[in-house]
């Protein structure tokens, strides 16, 4: 092999290479973008439903003198339910950010995966 064959050689792999990197970048990408939509929309539904059983418990217990108690603990489980999804959520939208940020350092990046394996 001579030394113009060995040079296209080793800039058709290196095509290769971009290429599977680009791909795989793009699979990356769309796999935690439909993971952090997930959980968007499972807080959306959390919140719906929690407010839907308060209408539910107003209506139903409309004639009842005391109906805060019920109220209060369903909202006080919505903001945790809420708030918990959301620092679950955290870690995988600190890795994305970081994952396609040219300027992200490896030290970053690995707190991130850090932040993920504590999940």
């Amino acid at each position: 092999m001579n030394d113009e064959d060995l040079k296209q050689f080793i800039d058709g792999l290196n095509g290769i290479m971009d290429t599977h990197a680009n791909d795989l970048q793009q699979l990356m990408d769309y796999v935690l973008e439909d993971l952090i939509d997930s959980y968007d929309a499972l807080i959306q539904q959390r919140e719906q439903i929690i407010d839907k059983y308060i209408k539910f418990i107003t209506f139903a217990l409309q004639d009842e003198r005391d109906i805060n108690k019920p109220i209060q603990a369903l909202m006080d489980r919505k903001h945790n339910d809420v708030a918990e999804l959301e620092q679950e959520v955290a870690p995988i939208r600190e890795f994305k950010d970081l994952l396609f940020n040219d300027n992200t350092s490896d030290n970053e990046l690995e707190k991130a995966i850090a932040n993920i394996k504590k999940i």
